[in-house]
């Protein structure tokens, strides 16, 4: 054989050595690449999910319809699995996102955050799944047909990415979890301030690298409240360490039922570089503060039973002049009653009072074998109830969710004034407006007996 065929023969066989091993991918199904798209859109999400909400079932698209949205997710690190989601414009969304179910891996190579893409709906059904609305194919289980993921090939002719340049993606900005937990936020992109993981040093890693599956890590946030990051075991960040300060996190916000759950992209998405806080502690009142009604600081009690409205208060309701904060007039609760109810309920005299309050404090000083329920007034009549539970320190207190009035607990600040922080934040239709309306009311237990100085009720 002479040098030229030894040179070709080697040529050869190192080719076909290539095209083998290229075409080998280990069981990656990820899709294969595709050129970008520019069709015409002929819908929004907020038209899907008003169509899926006003059908109340699964919605078969037939016709060449478009639909356009934003990435928000990544499967890069392998925290998202075979889904994508999407909202209508890279900040602000004007509803929430919705879930497209593909039957691949590495969708961020074909999908990447940030970028443009186009679903041509034609052959693709739509509809609500434990919660969340997902895009995707039918699969029956136990009977019923439920949205799922579409073959690998059918995304690659209906799913694509737009021609135009990735947008770089704004988060919702929110400062507590319950203001990210919200129907409007499911799969949208959100940052939440001021949160923390609850449990560190217990949890330790964010993901199971062992077992391989996935785990919830707890958030909480200033006011207490708490929900669950889901953590793949897969993610390329399990065996990393949970950060132990507090800061903000910016997630995928997704529901499974009626839980809230929350997705990162990777750890980019967590930026914890703020001391540790100690969840459920009241704020100090503002100097924005108001009073809601005349004679709420009880200097002058005359203001305070003018603001009273026809069952003004009870017998254990006493005026305290000079033993209010720094000498001046406080209420006085003293003495028990036989039965649960009404110590005082106050009108609206206050002015330039805010239309959307979200904090009101009082101060309390003293010792009752029971706690103290609070209504705050709508302005239809109606109210939100506030179980102050035990108190011995400052104190945040959240509203009841509807549930029944309780008094339970006790009352002890050692001779020292503390302050309680009713949280109002996300409450509407508070009646800061109407006069002839009820604002407030202090409810206590029977049979237990009060001794309770109440001073500077404020609203903000």
């Amino acid at each position: 054989m002479n040098k030229f065929n030894k040179i070709s023969l080697v040529l050869a066989l190192t080719g076909g050595l290539f095209f083998t091993q290229s075409c080998v991918q280990d069981d990656d199904y990820s899709i294969p690449p595709m050129d970008c798209t520019g069709l015409t859109t002929t819908m929004t999400i907020p038209q899907l999910v008003a169509k899926v909400n006003n059908d109340n079932a699964l919605v078969y698209y037939n016709e060449d319809d478009v639909l356009e949205g934003y990435v928000i997710s990544s499967d890069e690190t392998g925290n998202f699995f075979k889904t994508i989601s999407i909202q209508d414009h890279p900040t602000n969304p004007t509803t929430n996102g919705i879930q497209i179910e593909i039957d691949a891996n590495s969708l961020y190579t074909q999908y990447p955050l940030g970028s443009k893409i186009q679903v041509q709906l034609n052959g693709l059904v739509a509809g609500y799944d434990r919660g969340v609305i997902k895009l995707g194919s039918t699969y029956v289980q136990n009977g019923e047909t439920r949205v799922g993921r579409m073959p690998s090939a059918l995304a690659t002719s209906n799913v694509k990415k737009t021609c135009e340049s990735v947008e770089p993606l704004a988060p919702k900005v929110v400062n507590t979890i319950a203001e990210a937990l919200k129907p409007e936020n499911i799969n949208t992109l959100v940052t939440i301030k001021n949160v923390q993981f609850a449990n560190p040093t217990e949890d330790v890693t964010y993901g199971d690298a062992v077992g391989l599956t996935t785990v919830n890590r707890q958030l909480v946030d200033r006011k207490g409240k708490y929900v669950d990051l889901r953590n793949s075991g897969y993610a390329t960040f399990a065996r990393e360490n949970l950060p132990t300060k507090s800061g903000e996190i910016t997630v995928v916000v997704s529901i499974y039922n009626s839980g809230y759950q929350l997705y990162i992209r990777d750890l980019n998405d967590v930026k914890f570089d703020q001391d540790r806080f100690e969840p459920g502690q009241a704020e100090l009142p503002t100097s924005a503060a108001k009073y809601p009604f005349l004679g709420a600081d009880f200097n002058n009690w005359a203001d305070f039973l003018a603001s009273a409205n026809s069952f003004a208060y009870d017998p254990i309701v006493k005026e305290a002049a000079g033993q209010g904060i720094d000498g001046s007039g406080a209420l006085l609760l003293e003495g028990q009653r036989s039965q649960n109810g009404f110590a005082f309920t106050t009108r609206t005299t206050g002015t330039n009072l805010p239309a959307n309050p979200t904090k009101l404090h009082f101060w309390v000083k003293g010792t009752a074998a029971k706690s103290l329920n609070i209504y705050v007034y709508k302005t239809d009549g109606s109210n939100y109830s506030f179980n102050v539970g035990s108190l011995t320190e400052n104190k945040l207190v959240t509203e009841n969710n509807g549930g029944n009035n309780s008094y339970t607990g006790t009352i002890n600040t050692n001779g020292e004034w503390k302050v309680v922080q009713l949280d109002l934040e996300g409450l509407t239709d508070i009646n800061t407006t109407n006069a002839a309306g009820n604002f407030i009311a202090f409810r206590v237990g029977n049979n237990a007996n009060y001794n309770l100085l109440i001073d500077n009720i404020t609203i903000e």
